[in-house]
């Protein structure tokens, strides 16, 4: 059975963030990662902290692509059950 409501589409600029990002964090991980055997120079304190920023970065782009904080998800939130209780 199908549901009722419209699936909405992703609109062309929040996947063009989500790409970018994921990207930069993919970059962020590979920079950070490449210091760490010594096949880059620089502080092994920045490579972890650029590990930690390339992980958050694929995490803020796998979030923003598959729109589940956006309320493209078409599950129900909060603000539904408060609106419901005001009879609105």
């Amino acid at each position: 059975m199908q549901s009722s409501a419209p699936k909405l589409k992703r609109p062309v600029g929040v996947a063009i963030i989500a790409i970018v990002a994921a990207a930069g964090g993919l970059l962020s991980l590979f920079g950070g990662a490449s210091v760490l055997p010594g096949m880059a120079s620089g502080p092994f304190a920045l490579a972890i902290i650029v590990i930690i920023f390339g992980i958050l970065g694929l995490a803020l782009g796998a979030g923003f692509y598959t729109g589940a904080m956006m309320g493209l998800d078409g599950g129900h939130h909060n603000l539904c059950h408060l609106d419901r209780a005001r009879n609105i």
